[in-house]
């Protein structure tokens, strides 16, 4: 199981946005075994990490951000491991034209007692169009990790009104067998309204069957601001200068 926690915000007016999130996912309990293959105790796994981010838009057309991550991993007694990396990226938006760099897990090793890993580095590039009067936005990128296969996956999505949204897309494992579980297409929906929106997705893989993925987004300001009869827009009191009524009847021969 998969739990993941967020929260964003703005720092003044000076473009400049922050993020804390949180992320555990449980294996549940595997047996135990010796080098033999004899059952032995059995033990629960689970992996973590902490992350603070912080990003900046110059104009409308670049945004830089940076991110630090703290992650642990616990693999049964006395085989837990934590380590500190970082993440970075530049997007550039040019009208309906989107470009974008990042780089994953530079820097920093995974620390297991007396040993010692470094963090799987990965670095990628993207583009995409919006066209805005239809809702329709398509994107590609390519990834290339230091200790896998590249990818590259690309997808359309189709968006009513932001309050409903049909994806679709392909990811593709590049020199990887045919049986590899990560390469296959995606298939996914979002809805929601006033602060509140649902993601599902699909994915095909491999000879593992399928994922479900689901997520839950919620905006505490849209939740508490929202206005759904349009009373914001009335006047506050009235223009003590406007005489009301109907207008007096001039005066003159």
């Amino acid at each position: 199981m998969r739990t993941k926690l967020a929260k964003s915000g703005r720092l003044g007016n000076a473009g400049t946005h922050w993020a804390l999130s949180a992320l555990y996912q449980n294996e549940g309990t595997i047996p135990g075994t010796d080098a033999t293959g004899l059952p032995t105790t059995d033990f629960s796994a689970g992996s973590g990490a902490a992350t603070v981010a912080i990003a900046q838009a110059f104009g409308r057309n670049v945004s830089l951000g940076l991110a630090g991550k703290y992650v642990m991993d616990a693999l049964g007694p006395g085989h837990t491991g934590s380590g500190v990396t970082f993440d970075a990226g530049v997007s550039l938006q040019f009208g309906a034209l989107g470009f974008g760099i990042a780089a994953q897990n530079v820097g920093g090793r995974m620390t297991y007692e007396s040993q010692a890993f470094a963090f799987p580095e990965s670095w990628g590039a993207g583009a995409s169009f919006t066209h805005a009067a239809s809702g329709l936005t398509v994107a590609c990128d390519v990834n290339v990790p230091r200790d896998s296969y590249k990818n590259v996956r690309g997808g359309v999505e189709w968006n009513w009104r932001q309050h409903v949204a049909l994806r679709a897309g392909y990811r593709s494992e590049v020199g990887a067998p045919p049986t590899e579980s990560l390469s296959g297409p995606t298939f996914g929906t979002g809805m929601g309204a006033h602060g509140l929106w649902l993601d599902y997705g699909y994915l095909v893989s491999g000879e593992s069957g399928g994922q479900h993925r689901i997520a839950i987004t919620l905006r505490s300001s849209a939740l508490h601001g929202t206005d759904p009869f349009g009373q914001s827009s009335m006047p506050r009191d009235f223009d003590s200068h406007r005489p009301m009524g109907p207008p007096a009847p001039k005066s003159g021969k």
